[in-house]
């Protein structure tokens, strides 16, 4: 099976990085450019056709449902940062404004159709930990992470 970039107008160049295809130049708006990982099982007989409509399946939902992801994750970890991670001298933040402090920088397309979304806080909120919001491939909220 080929591993040569693939060009997608929608995900950016894809490049084969052993396991993943991975994209840094997917455009969610025509001023924010994202990483893009996509899973791929070539045992599964998966074609790299459909690998990539799946991809660009999973982007378009982010893209065109974003801010209400961005909710999701944030509904996730709110309570957690207020009463663990916020500093005394911080205010306590609503949901709003807290979604409006994350930013998304990367979608991981699992081979299953479900994915996760990357969301960075510039350092803060949770002092350089990365928020993972997981969903299952019809939209819903699975779970959560924060990687260091």
């Amino acid at each position: 099976m080929s591993h040569d970039p693939i060009q997608d107008d929608l995900l950016g160049t894809l490049t084969w990085e052993e396991e993943v295809w991975v994209s840094e130049d997917a455009l969610l708006t025509p001023k924010h450019k994202i990483n893009v990982t996509v899973w791929w099982d070539e045992e599964n007989e998966e074609s790299v056709a459909d690998m990539v409509g799946r991809a660009r399946q999973v982007f378009t939902r982010v893209r065109n449902g974003e801010w209400e992801f961005r909710l999701a994750a944030t509904d996730a970890v709110l309570e957690l940062y207020n009463e663990n991670w916020r500093q005394s001298t911080q205010p306590i933040l609503d949901r709003e404004t807290f979604a409006r402090r994350i930013t998304l920088c990367s979608v991981e397309v699992y081979t299953d159709g479900g994915f996760a979304l990357w969301y960075d806080d510039q350092d803060r909120l949770f002092s350089g930990h990365t928020i993972v919001a997981i969903f299952a491939a019809d939209g819903t909220f699975k779970g959560w992470d924060l990687p260091g």
